[in-house]
């Protein structure tokens, strides 16, 4: 499915998997796989594109149940603005800007992605980015392991239970805390201030 003048797409999921990939084009392309008893609900409100898994209830054994899910897979403008919800399914973006993430039971990877807010409870996040201005990754349980380009303001790094390991290419102070475990931060310096925090694991920091 093809869609045209889309300045921002809100994709949710629960269960399938969702890919979201930039490209040098002016159009969405939204493909899915549907597996067992769900749909997919697309809506239009002018500018904006929401795509949203509904699974199917049905009664088994006198319980209440949901089964099946949607893999989503999106080709998108590069500069399209993208917020995902998940649960229980791993995430991927590639090359694109990404406002929003918030997730849970879901594996993060970004590949040279643009983003804002990332938010998940038990899962990691990894990959390359950029982050934009107030940048916010966060995690519950699980490891934060990113390669960074590029910082446009004062952001925030942090987990619960994991560690968190950063290689940075651009110039930054940081402001590193862990309660249990080790901290190895080099001396850096830079306009906007980046705070790693974790409460069980270490801090490790590498400027590149």
């Amino acid at each position: 499915m093809i869609f045209y003048g889309i300045k921002r797409v809100i994709v949710s999921s629960v269960n399938g998997s969702i890919r979201v990939k930039g490209s040098n084009i002016d159009y969405v392309k939204l493909e899915y796989e549907i597996q067992g008893d769900a749909d997919v609900r697309i809506e239009r409100e002018e500018d904006t594109l929401i795509i949203k898994e509904k699974l199917k209830r049905r009664w088994i054994l006198g319980i209440l149940g949901r089964d099946g899910k949607v893999n989503i897979s999106l080709t998108v403008p590069s500069e399209v603005e993208v917020e995902i919800t998940s649960v229980n399914g791993p995430i991927r973006a590639e090359n694109c800007r990404i406002t929003g993430i918030k997730s849970t039971n879901s594996s993060i990877t970004l590949k040279d992605a643009k983003i804002g807010k990332v938010h998940t409870v038990n899962g990691t996040v990894r990959g390359s980015v950029k982050l934009t201005e107030e940048p916010e990754v966060k995690t519950v349980n699980g490891n934060i392991d990113l390669k960074i380009y590029e910082i446009e303001g004062d952001g925030k790094i942090s987990t619960v239970n994991g560690g968190v390991n950063l290689t940075i290419m651009d110039d930054v102070k940081i402001n590193a805390k862990t309660v249990t475990g080790k901290i190895e931060v080099p001396p850096m310096e830079g306009v906007h201030e980046l705070r790693i925090a974790t409460v069980n694991g270490s801090i490790t920091v590498e400027k590149a």
